[in-house]
């Protein structure tokens, strides 16, 4: 299988410039060929006309530039629901997904941004029905950047977990995904939570954030590996 580095919960804005040269650094420590972006890179992802909104455009220069090193693949999370074709018109190498699934030599890998888990209340299925929709992202689209950008990231943080639930929803999903419904997949990588986390059989890796924690998961032929920067 391709070395693969995953990253989640960036939550890039401009004012972070620091938060690149730390990628930098780290994806030039492997001769990695692989570079998955489990969600929530951006603080708020979002497109005005033909252009990306301007506190993006750090974060976009540098995927056009690693994207001649490395496959770049994008998980959506709750902070870059709307992540679709433009930006694979931009830089036509990248991979966009919901959920990915990756061949290895233990078997398969299921990875995934954590924030559509237990989402079976009729209030939160409506609400990810709304965000999704292609009205809402013309919706916003129709209102000053700032605005939309502003409102944007509020949305997002309601879909986010609260601190003191953390461990507590980790536990449960942990248990949800070693059921055997979930068996054919060898390991599972989940973000979204901002907390590393393995469970005691080691299939299951809930990867904490990257711009706080520096985490980061580190997939080969030896297995999966939860390190830091």
């Amino acid at each position: 299988m391709l070395k693969t580095l995953v990253l989640a919960d960036i939550h890039y804005t401009d004012s972070d410039k620091k938060i690149i040269q730390k990628m930098d650094n780290l994806f030039n420590m492997y001769e990695l060929e692989h570079i998955v972006f489990l969600g929530d890179v951006f603080e708020f992802y979002f497109e005005y006309g033909n252009r990306f909104y301007k506190h993006n455009d750090g974060m976009i220069d540098f995927v056009k530039k690693i994207s001649r090193r490395f496959l770049i693949t994008f998980v959506r999370g709750n902070h870059d629901l709307f992540i679709d074709g433009y930006l694979k018109e931009q830089i036509p190498s990248v991979e966009i997904y919901d959920n990915l699934i990756l061949k290895s030599s233990v078997g398969e890998i299921l990875l995934f941004h954590g924030h559509r888990i237990n989402d079976e209340s009729f209030f939160k299925k409506f609400f990810y029905f709304v965000l999704e929709n292609r009205s809402d992202k013309f919706f916003y689209s129709l209102l000053p950047e700032s605005i939309g950008y502003s409102l944007g990231i509020f949305v997002s943080k309601m879909m986010g977990v609260r601190n003191v639930d953390r461990l507590s929803k980790i536990k449960l999903v942990e248990k949800e995904y070693n059921s055997e419904k979930y068996e054919k997949y060898k390991k599972i990588i989940i973000s979204h939570f901002h907390m590393d986390y393995i469970s005691e059989n080691e299939r299951i890796f809930f990867i904490g954030d990257f711009k706080n924690l520096g985490s980061y998961i580190l997939i080969d032929d030896k297995g999966v590996h939860v390190e830091h920067i």
